[in-house]
């Protein structure tokens, strides 16, 4: 099961709780897998009763859908002060701000750990712009929007 296949089946649920799933992520393993939902209230913090509510919610379609082979542990949680991004309009609510890039492909022709992950700025809005540095020289990450990028 794909992250964007989850999040297409448990969005609907959790909108209609009146909050907005952000994304998904789920990480596969051979004993206890982990499905990791991120929700956001459109005028207010996320409270601890709204992460119940979502996780009962969440935990009943998943048992009804059953997309998930194996055991599973399921964390509802908002996206925090390192929010993940996942679609464009996600971006798009961020232009201007300083950002964090972590990636999974190589940038500039090499790999990046997490030692020397990029730092900039949104700052166009189709999604593609982001500027680095003190000159802010225009920088185009390979791949799209949706990899959950922090």
């Amino acid at each position: 099961m794909r992250n964007e296949e989850l999040t297409q089946l448990l969005a609907p649920v959790i909108a209609d709780l009146g909050l907005e799933c952000v994304g998904v992520e789920y990480s596969p393993s051979h004993g206890n897998s982990l499905v990791r939902v991120y929700i956001e209230a459109a005028d207010r913090p996320v409270t601890v009763d709204d992460c119940e509510v979502v996780s009962r919610q969440v935990s009943a379609s998943l048992d009804v859908h059953d997309p998930i082979e194996g055991r599973y542990t399921l964390e509802v949680s908002s996206p925090g002060l390192d929010r993940p991004l996942y679609t464009p309009e996600q971006f798009a609510r961020f232009i201007g701000e300083s950002a964090k890039l972590e990636v999974n492909l190589p940038i500039d022709g090499r790999a990046l750990s997490g030692s020397d992950p990029r730092r900039g700025r949104r700052d166009d809005p189709d999604g593609t712009g982001w500027c680095r540095g003190q000159d802010c020289p225009r920088q185009h990450p390979q791949g799209q929007a949706g990899a959950g990028l922090r």
